[in-house]
């Protein structure tokens, strides 16, 4: 899925972002090497209590423009799939980032607001989600109660 993800963002600054820098050749070992980031760079999941997840079949991407006095370059990307939200986090920028603390910050206006405040969980060795469903019993045609069931799990692991 990292890699996914770091396919995606170059493919889609390469086009949409032409003046922004990537160094694409520098990432060549993390797609196609066995060469894995180091913290916090790479993919990581934004969680926090009380966050919807809306598991539609949608991928959405912002990427994390920054500059320095040669102009923009690509540092990373938000990223909204199936209703998760995942940061891609490129090197070498020096992202204040603490473990299992919340994130606050400007990289999250806009569409992706909802992230502010999650906290970047970085490689998990896995995470499990689990949906309820609203199960409807009609006792009375009066009034309508409402239970919960389990209905399916995700399991999300990172190798």
């Amino acid at each position: 899925m990292e890699r996914w993800f770091l396919k995606t963002l170059i493919n889609v600054c390469k086009v949409n972002q032409k003046e922004a820098r990537i160094d694409i050749e520098s990432f060549l070992p993390y797609l196609y090497g066995n060469v894995r980031f180091e913290y916090p760079y790479g993919l990581g999941m934004l969680t926090k209590p009380g966050l919807t997840i809306n598991t539609q079949d949608v991928i959405e991407m912002c990427p994390i423009l920054l500059s320095d006095g040669d102009g923009p370059y690509v540092g990373g990307g938000i990223f909204r799939y199936r209703g998760f939200g995942y940061l891609l986090l490129l090197p070498p920028y020096p992202f204040p980032l603490e473990k299992e603390k919340p994130i606050v910050d400007s990289l999250f206006l806009g569409k992706f607001q909802d992230f502010m405040g999650c906290q970047y969980n970085w490689h998990n060795e896995g995470i499990i989600y689990t949906y309820k469903k609203p199960k409807i019993s009609l006792h009375n045609p009066q009034s309508v109660k409402f239970t919960t069931v389990n209905a399916q799990s995700i399991v999300f692991t990172w190798h």
